[in-house]
């Protein structure tokens, strides 16, 4: 999950050659006009949650819940 919410809220900057936070990834995604990173978790062969990283992290569900601590 560490490397999942680094993949969402970070980005290879080739101009400066270092990892940046992707300001995209804070917008709310009806301001958008490109995708929005979203967690997609499959349990036993089918979505078992579909949501953005703030949705994921903020999770009471007791299955997502053991992944995050």
């Amino acid at each position: 999950m560490q490397d999942g919410f680094a993949l969402a809220n970070f980005k290879f900057d080739p101009q400066t050659r270092r990892v940046v936070r992707d300001p995209a990834s804070s917008r709310v995604q009806a301001n958008l006009d490109e995708p929005v990173t979203r967690f997609v978790v499959y349990n036993e062969g089918r979505i078992y949650f579909d949501g953005t990283p703030e949705e994921i992290a903020s999770t009471k569900d007791p299955y997502l819940r053991r992944y995050l601590v």
